[in-house]
């Protein structure tokens, strides 16, 4: 398989240079540097001179998204997603106060093919985290609208006795409607492989998630980890679009009419454990 050109914007070039020297990690990908998101960026992106960027550390005085939704004329289609080796977490872009049903929806379905297109999970569970006073007016008609058109979403569950009970291991990705809260939790899960990841763009960027504050020895070994990581995620997601896309380029006709099977919706819509809610 050809090796994955990746865009690197980096301003600690200490950590860049430790990781990118590194023979072992040439052998996976070509790195293409930059000093900056900018429209250049974005042209030799659209030429095919790389297929992903990772971003060290992320943009001081941008967006989540790095600002790179504007130049690629794709302003609301990212969604932010933090990664660790067993969490997915997935920041709503959206005002906790008035969270609406259907931005609830298109968040769990954007979630949704995240997941099956990114990750190559071919049947996806996905956990939301709320405040469940809302659970009546909100979030369970949102699961039952989701549950019928067979994606599997499951709660609202607190956060708190969530991720105390370390239910996030039942699940390939969870949702925090509220992102000060999500990000806590997930801080304390994560190690030195965290990373952010900017879903439903064309362009698969990532960023380390890097050490605040004072840098000593270790925290630079740690920042180094979480750099190859946001790479080797970069080249995961990639490979994996390119998997999943591949069939659907030239799709042969149907030769027959599908009849709709309740029986594997079914199958597929038995929780893990009894104490869940569908």
């Amino acid at each position: 398989m050809e090796k994955t050109r990746v865009a690197i914007v980096n301003s600690k070039l200490d950590i860049a240079k430790n990781v990118i020297s590194d023979p072992l990690m040439l052998e996976m990908f070509t790195p293409v540097a930059y000093e900056q998101i900018d429209q250049q960026l974005v042209a030799d992106y659209q030429n095919g001179r790389f297929g992903a960027l990772t971003v060290i550390p992320p943009t001081e005085g941008k967006d989540a998204t790095f600002g790179i939704e504007e130049l690629l004329n794709e302003k609301d289609k990212g969604i932010t997603m933090l990664l660790t080796e067993n969490l997915r977490m997935v920041l709503s872009p959206y005002q906790r106060s008035s969270l609406t049903s259907e931005q609830v929806k298109t968040l769990a379905e954007q979630t949704h093919l995240s997941l099956k297109r990114d990750f190559r999970i071919s049947n996806p569970r996905i956990a939301i985290l709320a405040n469940t006073s809302k659970e009546d007016t909100i979030f369970a008609p949102v699961i039952k609208q989701l549950t019928d058109i067979s994606i599997q979403a499951y709660g609202p569950y607190a956060a708190g006795d969530f991720f105390s009970a370390a239910r996030h291991l039942e699940f390939d990705a969870v949702i925090a409607t509220d992102n000060e809260q999500g990000e806590t939790h997930f801080k304390n899960i994560a190690v030195d492989d965290s990373v952010k990841y900017i879903a439903g763009m064309s362009l698969v960027v990532t960023a380390p998630m890097l050490t605040e504050g004072t840098q000593t020895l270790e925290t630079f070994e740690n920042d180094s980890n979480k750099v190859r990581h946001a790479i080797y995620n970069a080249i995961d997601i990639t490979h994996h679009r390119t998997e999943y896309d591949a069939p659907l380029a030239n799709p042969l006709k149907k030769l027959y009419k599908d009849r709709k099977d309740d029986s594997e919706k079914a199958r597929f819509n038995v929780p893990k454990n009894r104490e869940e809610k569908l």
